[in-house]
């Protein structure tokens, strides 16, 4: 299960939960990179302000599929599509924040 992570937050070694891409689509990181400093400093050059990492003992862990089920109710009630690398940041973290919710109110009852 994967977590998100602010790119201040990252500790050395914490291993990559997703395939990072560009606006174009090409791939820049891959999943299961073990991220270090230089990996933070290339976050802050792309303007990224987070990514999921593999799962940590203290935080929410997200299944894929919530993750999945999160970006379609975003993508219902959105009329574009993201093409700017701000806007494709803002969709993501609003994805985890969905996805975050969903499943904390499924672990409510």
């Amino acid at each position: 299960m994967a977590s998100y992570v602010k790119i201040e937050e990252i500790k050395e070694g914490m291993i990559l939960a997703e395939d990072i891409k560009n606006r174009q689509g090409y791939l820049m990181l891959a999943k299961g990179v073990e991220l270090g400093e230089r990996h933070k400093k290339i976050f802050v050059t792309w303007s990224i302000p987070g990514v999921l990492v593999e799962g940590l003992e203290d935080s929410v862990d997200i299944s894929p599929e919530e993750l999945s089920a999160a970006k379609a109710i975003l993508e219902a009630l959105m009329d574009f599509e993201c093409s700017l690398p701000i806007e494709i940041d803002l969709f993501n973290a609003a994805v985890i924040n969905i996805a975050n919710n969903e499943h904390s109110r499924t672990e409510q009852g």
